[in-house]
């Protein structure tokens, strides 16, 4: 299975390799949960952990949420290698 969070879309597609070659079997997609919207939903996400363990509301902390944005990008990006 594959997976791609690009910039506007999510899609996944299920894929046979067999000898080199690769046979797409399924895909579909989601154009309202891509790249952007999946970075905010993540890091709204994370803003509300952190509120409810901590009792500390960064919402309106651009530093803090700028950090964290990037920090969730970085992750992202990571687990996109795996």
């Amino acid at each position: 299975m594959i997976f791609d969070l690009g910039g506007g879309t999510f899609d996944c597609s299920v894929v046979n390799m067999q000898d080199g070659v690769f046979e797409v079997l399924a895909t579909n997609g989601n154009s309202h949960l891509g790249g952007t919207d999946f970075d905010t939903r993540l890091v709204d996400f994370c803003k509300e952990e952190f509120k409810r363990k901590s009792k500390i509301d960064i919402s309106d902390n651009k530093r803090a949420l700028n950090k964290l944005r990037h920090q969730v990008e970085k992750t992202k990006r990571s687990l996109s290698k795996v």
